[in-house]
């Protein structure tokens, strides 16, 4: 992006991480994303040494100088309640583990593209797709009630110790 006279790189995340309990809630490594592949600790270390570092060795079209930031947008969710002064825990969302949400009725799993915005109020229904609990095999689903705001089911072993 040129503004002002100068060139800006601008990585920009979307991510959504859990609260591993058995961790530290001030260590970003206990925040684990929903397939257990990533933690915030370790996207961010990324970013800063890799993504971002990165423009710097690329030639595009002979630009040089070039300033670089990340955005990083998501939400975090526990499933009890955390301290800490970097989360504002008004703004957490809850998870529960699969043998904790008894009323599986009227379920329905948000598709990832559309996870920021809101579907119960979605006529068609064409961003979800109905609860099965066979799926949570492999990653904690992102689900929602008409009317009630998201939450993650995860399954009952996560976090997966072998990720």
């Amino acid at each position: 992006i040129r503004w002002k006279e100068r060139v800006l790189h601008i990585e920009c995340a979307i991510k959504f991480y859990l609260f591993d309990h058995s961790k530290s809630v001030n260590d970003l490594h206990s925040w684990i994303g929903p397939a257990c592949k990533d933690d915030l600790g370790r996207k961010i270390k990324k970013v800063r040494e890799h993504q971002l570092p990165m423009i710097n060795y690329i030639d595009i079209l002979g630009l040089t100088n070039i300033e670089s930031y990340l955005f990083l947008k998501g939400k975090l969710f526990a499933n009890q309640n955390v301290s800490c002064d970097w989360v504002n825990v008004g703004h957490l969302g809850r998870y529960d583990h699969i043998k904790n949400v008894k009323d599986q009725s009227g379920l329905k799993v948000l598709i990832k593209p559309f996870w920021m915005s809101n579907q119960s109020e979605n006529q068609e229904n064409t961003n979800v797709k109905k609860f099965d609990r066979k799926n949570l095999l492999k990653r904690a689903e992102l689900v929602q009630r008409k009317g009630a705001k998201p939450f993650f089911i995860a399954p009952n072993d996560w976090p997966f110790l072998n990720s």
